[in-house]
């Protein structure tokens, strides 16, 4: 009687209170932003605390709103040859384990691995918080190695060799490229429900990591904090700026966080068009540990420099939740890629890009090597330049309150003709490097036309 008592209680305060993380709109102020998400992140936290301390509930209802809303949203059901041949069997079974009474955090496993099936990358990475093993770990070709000690072997945890870790990954997430597979592998094989999914034994919350080093075997143990997979990505909410620009030397340089309106932004642009105005043709976009944003705010810094950049190809589809609502029974709207460009001043560009330059970060990098404006330094970022992408204000899940943004758009990179799944820099340096390595190349330049 207590639990059922406790289960409508529950049920009650989710309704009632309204947690719908909104994507930031670009009218929308970044300090009202920034504080909205804080304030919207601790009631999340504060509801799945209670709905957690219930073993078991039936999230059936919201397995059904989730598949409902996919398929009228997503645009991998109207694009031929995107939907994978297994779609089918495993949403039946998806639902079908869902009509059983789960914990919230077996739900939001099933989520994943249903939502894994619409090759998305942007989609299901960060649905709650969850704990993660104190240690830091880093992957090189495959292979675990704790990041403090980099000749130290991770080769189990919790018993479990880590091959079978790195199984439970890409059954829950969707990896785009493998510079997005060695970071999630380093991320996820921290995350205390994947390690326990995969069978690794922790003992009152601690776990024993296999460890060889210098043709020696050795135990490592390590206890877990609460946290998000985007801590360890890095975030612009944690940033103390967004942008900011110097000139170094002849080089017009711009740090830039995210793709966001902040406040200094039009600084930052009025800047540039003076220094091209003055003669400055040598630009650095450090896009480093950028997670994305929304393309205008790319749009607008090109803009600075005189120049029209190549466009993506989009298959945009139309629902009643995207931004491109049809009545007339026009399942998505297709504009074909476009390669030309215009860069009147003769700006030359070197985008600085690591594996944490995600989204926006990738698109702006491609427009810069399809359009010939320049070249990308350091390493390849964590998704792919053709990609699905434009998600709205995610729905939120009424039962287990996951926020849930679903893609309507699959974007395609302007050159058909280059690799669609991973954006190769042009000078491939270790991104510490990537700013020493640009600046001597642009110094190399000849004077430009």
């Amino acid at each position: 009687m207590i639990n059922k008592f406790a289960v409508i209680v529950t049920l009650l305060l989710a309704v009632l209170i309204f947690v719908a993380c909104d994507a930031y709109e670009a009218n929308e102020t970044y300090e009202a932003y920034e504080a909205k998400e804080v304030h919207e992140t601790e009631k999340v936290e504060e509801i799945a605390e209670i709905i957690d301390s219930q073993p078991r509930h039936n999230f059936s209802p919201d397995a059904i709103l989730l598949v409902e809303t996919v398929e009228a949203v997503h645009p991998i059901f109207v694009i031929s040859g995107l939907l994978p041949e297994e779609y089918k069997q495993r949403r039946d079974e998806y639902l079908a384990v869902t009509a059983e009474p789960l914990s919230r955090r077996d739900f939001i496993l099933a989520t994943q691995r249903y939502i894994t099936l619409l090759r998305d990358g942007h989609m299901g990475r960060d649905l709650t918080a969850s704990e993660f093993l104190e240690i830091e770990m880093v992957v090189q070709n495959g292979r675990l190695f704790l990041a403090d000690r980099p000749h130290a072997e991770v080769l189990e945890i919790g018993g479990v060799p880590v091959n079978e870790v790195f199984a439970a990954i890409e059954m829950h997430y969707y990896l785009e490229n493998d510079a997005e597979r060695q970071r999630s592998y380093a991320i996820f094989s921290r995350d205390r429900a994947m390690l326990s999914f995969a069978g690794a034994y922790i003992d009152r919350g601690r776990v024993e990591l296999a460890i060889y080093k210098n043709e020696e075997a050795g135990t490592l143990e390590a206890g877990f904090r609460r946290g998000y997979s985007r801590d360890f990505v890095g975030s612009f909410l944690d940033a103390d700026f967004i942008i900011r620009h110097e000139v170094i030397d002849d080089v017009f340089y711009i740090n830039l966080r995210a793709f966001v309106q902040h406040p200094d932004m039009p600084y930052t642009l009025a800047a540039i068009e003076e220094a091209v105005k003055s003669g400055v043709w040598k630009f650095i976009v450090d896009v480093r540990d950028n997670s994305g944003g929304f393309s205008d705010v790319a749009e607008d810094l090109l803009a600075a420099m005189g120049i029209t950049p190549p466009s993506d190809g989009m298959y945009r589809r139309t629902s009643e939740m995207s931004w491109w609502d049809v009545d007339d029974g026009v399942k998505y709207l297709y504009t074909p890629p476009n390669m030309e460009a215009a860069n009147p001043n003769n700006v030359f560009i070197s985008v600085l890009m690591n594996a944490d330059s995600f989204s926006a970060s990738t698109m702006f990098g491609a427009w810069v090597q399809d359009g010939g404006l320049g070249n990308i330094i350091g390493q390849p970022s964590a998704n792919a330049p053709s990609a699905f992408g434009a998600v709205p204000p995610p729905i939120t899940l009424p039962l287990s309150r996951l926020n849930i943004g679903i893609s309507t758009t699959r974007f395609l990179r302007p050159d058909i003709n280059a690799d669609q799944n991973t954006l190769w820099p042009d000078i491939i340096v270790p991104a510490e490097d990537a700013l020493e390595v640009a600046l001597e190349f642009l110094q190399s330049l000849e004077v430009s036309n």
